[in-house]
């Protein structure tokens, strides 16, 4: 059950102070605010003025803010090791936030900072944010309008990214690694079992690279566009929804020109069908 909130200046923030689960407090102009959680869902939202709020229900009604320097740390208290609490926390939008979670979905927005987040199992989302970084052992990741560079190491699961600046690096395992509208010159996306796709941007100095064992590599490029594009596939085909000049050709191997070739495109599929596309098509 939710307590009544309370307030908590900074002048008088104790180094730790342990309060009920509906807490208000002060955060000082862009400080980091450290979330740990091992158990239960997290949702942090961007709100105005420099005041915070943390809501904590669950097996854990009870919420520890401790502050050093710059650094704001918070966490529910847990008695036993299998309690829970879901987070539900207010923070002002220029703080930068590090969040480490256990069991349970992450949903961040409204940030234009820096964003890391380390979960093992549950799903994550991210709406908003500057530098974006993400380590998921298992559960789906979707980041949306961040503004970059943006790297996601990530076990099972999907990942989506729509709208996000670059770099962008994503490395899976199992999962489909898809992106559509980015705006990056450099882009790497690999997986071990798993579809890929990029649509996006595609810079005159830019490096892009796709890379699965099992699964279908999908890349949009648009007309005028150059490019020295290199596809490598063992058992699979090039599938282009344009007609296309091969300038060389061994085996599984295939190198060709687009207009004044000053990108750098590289799509590999171990096992899988590689496919070029106009911005915006579907793959066949």
């Amino acid at each position: 059950m939710l307590a009544h909130a309370i307030l908590i200046g900074l002048a008088t923030l104790a180094p730790a102070t342990t309060a009920p689960g509906d807490t208000t407090f002060t955060v000082p102009a862009g400080a980091k605010v450290e979330i740990v959680s091992p158990s239960g869902d997290i949702e942090v939202r961007a709100g105005g003025g420099r005041e915070a709020r943390v809501l904590a229900d669950g097996e854990s009604d009870r919420v520890r803010v401790r502050r050093s320097g710059n650094v704001v740390r918070i966490e529910p208290l847990f008695f036993r090791y299998e309690d829970d609490a879901d987070l539900v926390i207010r923070l002002p939008a220029d703080v930068s936030i590090d969040i480490q979670g256990g069991s349970g979905d992450i949903t961040l927005a409204g940030f234009r900072t820096a964003i890391t987040i380390q979960a093992l199992d549950g799903d994550i989302e991210v709406d908003g944010g500057g530098a974006v970084s993400i380590h998921s052992v298992d559960g789906d990741v979707r980041v949306v309008d961040a503004t970059g560079p943006v790297a996601i190491e990530m076990g099972d699961g999907d990942a989506t990214l729509v709208g996000v600046g670059g770099p962008i690096i994503v490395h899976g395992i199992d999962g489909n690694i898809t992106v559509l509208r980015g705006d990056a010159s450099e882009v790497a996306l690999a997986t071990v079992s798993g579809d890929l796709r990029y649509d996006g941007r595609v810079y005159a100095d830019g490096d892009y690279e796709l890379a699965t064992h099992d699964g279908d590599v999908t890349f949009a490029i648009g007309e005028g566009i150059g490019a020295r594009v290199s596809v490598l596939t063992y058992d699979g085909a090039l599938i282009p929804s344009f007609p296309l000049q091969l300038q060389g050709s061994v085996g599984s191997i295939a190198e060709f020109t687009l207009g004044s070739g000053s990108a750098r495109v590289q799509l590999e599929s171990f096992d899988g069908d590689i496919h070029l596309i106009r911005p915006g098509e579907r793959s066949p």
